[in-house]
């Protein structure tokens, strides 16, 4: 109905499809306008600019806007966002990955100006991993049919799910792990930054000073504390957990935990909360002058306490995953403990003493029994 030669003719009036009611056609509104003083204004005004992928897949694509962009003599904020986000394709269309590309194709296109060390000062990830795909009309982020046939349904009207739904769906899925309370608890205390380092308190004005009693680090945070100070790094480090090897300081104790339930399986991030467990108990025997054992030794402890706390998972619900490995499994199925009874009696007259013994496994079953006089004087020891 309305070519390009008619809206020349007739700048200022509009075209409107109607929704379809009752009928399969779509009713017209055609606004017809005078021409006014504030209709020159709308005649001047700039449609909103989309970038369209498609553009990019052309061989001229680049070249027109380096040369639009080199022959302005005022600067546009659309057109810096076409060159940022075609300078940030590579020759197959793929974004690019690497810091270096990225430096080199902005300081190509701004050059050595503010904007360009503005841009290039923004902090990135401090972690290296692919970007994950999150639905978020969900909490838990993952899609769903139902979210979907809602969002169909309700269209505009359902709202995405908020922050404090995904944290109450993080919390509620913290809180059902299967390990000691105690654990938890200390995780909590570190998410909300209140375990009692320095930095918290000389904040509440518990200490004059916020540094790190180990390493001197100038501020004793939870994540320092427990992650980044060097006497925690030797330990990570012998975890084997690559990206608490490196110190992060700019990480905070939430940060870490969020992430590490982000990419960590279910059973390495309950070790990691053991871990962190671990080293605060630790930290606080050497800030006390009292020895720690060495990290090899804390690394095997961990280890033997997170089996500890899979048998007694397996003995309250078996037949149920625990999150436990096959091969853990069957090492504690084949490791069995005992335990020695002994006793003695004593009779004077007849210079004898009696002596028994008995040996009971761990599932209380008896597998050693001895009871035998012994000739002799008893004598009193003081």
């Amino acid at each position: 109905m309305v070519n390009e030669a008619w809206t020349e003719m007739f700048p200022i009036n509009t075209l409107t499809h109607l929704d379809y009611y009752h009928s399969d056609h779509r009713a017209l509104i055609v606004n017809m306008q005078e021409r006014t003083d504030n209709s020159l204004k709308i005649m001047r005004k700039r449609p909103r600019f989309r970038f369209e992928n498609m553009w990019a897949k052309e061989s001229e694509c680049q070249s027109i806007i380096k040369d639009s962009w080199s022959s302005s003599s005022t600067s546009s904020i659309n057109a810096i966002t076409i060159v940022f986000l075609v300078g940030l394709l590579n020759r197959d269309n793929k974004w690019c990955s690497k810091v270096e590309d990225m430096t080199k194709i902005i300081t190509e296109f701004y050059g050595h100006t503010p904007d360009s060390q503005l841009i290039l000062s923004i902090p990135i990830t401090l972690y290296e991993h692919d970007d994950d795909w999150l639905w978020h009309f969900t909490s838990h982020g993952h899609y769903s049919v139902k979210s979907g046939y809602n969002l169909a349904i309700g269209g505009e009207n359902l709202q995405p799910s908020s922050s404090n739904e995904v944290m109450a769906a993080w919390w509620s899925s913290y809180w059902a792990i299967k390990i000691p309370k105690k654990i938890l608890h200390f995780g909590w205390k570190g998410f909300h930054e209140i375990l009692p380092s320095f930095s918290g308190l000389f904040r509440r004005q518990s200490s004059s000073h916020s540094n790190c009693p180990i390493c001197g680090f100038g501020n004793d945070t939870n994540a320092h504390a427990i992650f980044w100070c060097s006497f925690s790094q030797v330990i990570w480090k012998e975890m084997s957990f690559p990206f608490l090897a490196s110190p992060k300081e700019d990480l905070t104790f939430k940060g870490v935990l969020l992430y590490a339930s982000e990419i960590l399986e279910k059973e390495d991030f309950e070790k990691v909360l053991i871990s962190a467990w671990t080293i605060w108990f630790e930290r606080n025997k050497k800030s006390h002058g009292r020895t720690i054992r060495t990290p090899h030794q804390i690394k095997i402890w961990i280890s033997s306490y997170y089996n500890e706390i899979c048998r007694e998972r397996n003995k309250t619900k078996k037949g149920v995953s625990t999150g436990c490995t096959s091969e853990q499994s069957n090492t504690e199925t084949e490791v069995n403990s005992y335990k020695l009874y002994v006793d003695a009696a004593i009779s004077t007259p007849q210079n004898v003493i009696g002596f028994g013994a008995v040996i009971f496994s761990s599932d209380k079953q008896m597998k050693a029994a001895l009871s035998k006089p012994l000739q002799g004087k008893s004598v009193q020891i003081y």
